[in-house]
């Protein structure tokens, strides 16, 4: 038998060695893919941020531009890495977060909002029950819709019995006005006023003035202009308050203080006097915030007691003829600006001057009554929380010089003496 080499198979050896070089060649192509398609990342655990790679001679760059950084800093590719993720493991490009405890909803296997109102259960005063007002009318720290305790309010003015300085009257402001506890709806604190030979109307219903404008001397006229004069715009508790206060501050005179028209018709003329509060525009003295006629019913007594005297005058000051003026709108509708106001003008009515002059060097006389704790009823200004009268300077007016050395005026002696006549 004749033994043959493959040598004797010259095209079958060509084939073999053709065979071997290509399986060489793609084995070594492959170690070098091999290296590069599937390189060990090295990676953080803690941040996940890409640190290199291990095997593979290709620098990190060439993975970086092909993203592969990019991936492992954000796991779940919705858009945001890792590090800042509140899901990082799970797509929620919106990154909704309804409880607001860092975890995303879509990752978030605790529910800390089961009502679904949108308030988290560590602030929700109502964790089982959909309230995202949050109101709690008792104050009590459990929520309305999930209150169980019984909310009484008598008067139905929004405010619990519990903290309602008027349970029974219906008061949603829970103005207070002398701080005593007791809303100003139902404060009883200044008793009704006894009838004096002094009658002052507080008129808030509206006025048509009639009386003729006749110049012949200078008393000899009527203060503001003829015409009808509207309602205030004040609500009848808001007048309540109004006229509870000008009553406290006359607390201490023989003068009637009423919105009654029937008591001040019933007054002698002489003794009595109109303030309409309105809201009149076109006038002259419209949007101040009060006008008066200085010394009225002294004016007026001079007249009546000396007709000799005063025998030329074809329309003499007359009580009836001369209200005061007080307007709401000017005053902002600020109830103790309009109380205050009032017993200003009817100040100087009862013979009052102003304390001390708004341009003169003693303003903070004028003011705030210098040291004392209250502001002067005949001064100006609202620098201190409380009004009444003063002995101070005055005795002049905003035309008249006043100095720091000038007259003292006691407003409580002029109004007794006023007030004896």
């Amino acid at each position: 038998m004749i033994k043959k080499s493959i040598k004797d198979y010259p095209q079958l050896f060509t084939i073999i060695v053709l065979v071997s070089i290509i399986l060489y060649a793609c084995n070594k192509n492959y170690e070098v893919l091999k290296n590069r398609l599937q390189p060990d990342i090295i990676v953080d655990p803690a941040s996940n941020e890409f640190r290199g790679v291990v095997r593979g001679q290709l620098d990190p760059e060439y993975f970086i531009s092909r993203g592969v950084k990019e991936i492992n800093r954000d796991r779940d590719r919705d858009g945001i890495l890792n590090s800042s993720d509140n899901c990082p493991s799970v797509f929620n490009p919106d990154q909704v977060d309804t409880d607001k405890d860092g975890i995303g909803d879509a990752c978030d296997t605790v529910n800390d909002d089961p009502d679904g109102d949108g308030i988290a259960n560590v602030v929700d005063n109502c964790d089982n029950t959909p309230n995202p007002d949050q109101k709690d009318t008792d104050l009590d720290g459990i929520g309305d819709a999930c209150d169980t305790n019984t909310i009484i309010d008598t008067d139905r003015d929004g405010v619990p019995d519990s903290r309602d300085n008027c349970p029974t009257v219906s008061n949603p402001t829970q103005a207070d006005f002398n701080n005593n506890g007791i809303g100003d709806a139902c404060d009883a604190a200044i008793p009704p006023m006894p009838i004096y030979k002094f009658v002052t109307l507080l008129d808030f219903d509206g006025f048509d003035l009639t009386c003729s404008n006749v110049a012949t001397s200078s008393l000899n006229y009527t203060f503001s202009t003829p015409g009808y004069y509207s309602p205030s715009k004040m609500t009848p508790i808001e007048i309540k308050n109004i006229v509870d206060t000008v009553r406290y501050y006359y607390r201490n005179f023989p003068v009637t203080i009423t919105t009654d028209e029937n008591i001040f018709n019933a007054a002698n003329p002489y003794y009595r006097l109109r303030v309409v509060i309105n809201g009149r525009t076109d006038c002259s003295g419209c949007g101040n915030g009060g006008l008066a006629l200085q010394d009225m019913f002294e004016w007026a007594w001079d007249i009546r007691d000396n007709p000799t005297k005063y025998a030329n005058l074809q329309n003499p000051i007359y009580p009836d003829c001369n209200p005061a003026w007080v307007w709401d709108y000017a005053l902002l509708y600020d109830q103790r600006k309009i109380a205050v106001t009032i017993a200003h003008e009817m100040g100087h009515m009862f013979s009052l001057r102003h304390q001390a002059g708004a341009t003169c060097t003693t303003c903070n006389e004028y003011s705030n009554g210098g040291s004392s704790p209250y502001t002067p009823i005949m001064g100006g200004g609202n620098l201190k929380p409380y009004y009444d009268w003063h002995v101070g300077l005055g005795g002049c007016d905003y035309s008249l010089p006043c100095f720091s050395d000038g007259p003292i005026q006691n407003d409580t002696l002029i109004l007794r003496k006023i007030f004896s006549k």
